[in-house]
């Protein structure tokens, strides 16, 4: 019974630890979001991008639009392709690489916004 108890004990003690850094990774990665604002988009850091991206794709505050007034909107992309533009951001998202992150705004063959999507 005694050994019963211990070796209960010291499974709940290893994985408490565990469970609080679970825990925190939700957490942060929860309380990230912000609506997009074109002046705190084109002001900010690339976390400030990543805590709007999501906004930008719910509200759908792009599409249809012409790529000249995305432009204007997000600024100049890091990337500009003939059938998107790529904006870096970061996601906050611990334990990954930010630098694998993008805002894609995909074009269509009129340069009109089709779509919006966050990649990794």
């Amino acid at each position: 019974m005694l050994k019963t108890f211990l070796k209960e004990t010291s499974l709940i003690l290893r994985t408490k630890p565990l469970l609080a850094i679970a825990l925190v990774c939700v957490l942060a990665a929860c309380g990230n979001h912000r609506p997009f604002d074109s002046a705190a988009w084109h002001q900010g850091n690339l976390r400030v991008r990543g805590s709007m991206a999501e906004d930008l794709i719910k509200r759908k505050v792009l599409v249809g639009r012409p790529a000249d007034d995305a432009q204007r909107l997000l600024g100049r992309p890091d990337k500009d392709y003939t059938s998107a533009l790529v904006y870096k951001i970061d996601m906050g998202m611990p334990f990954k690489d930010p630098s694998r992150y993008a805002f894609v705004v995909h074009l269509d063959a009129d340069r009109n916004v089709r779509e919006v999507q966050i990649t990794d």
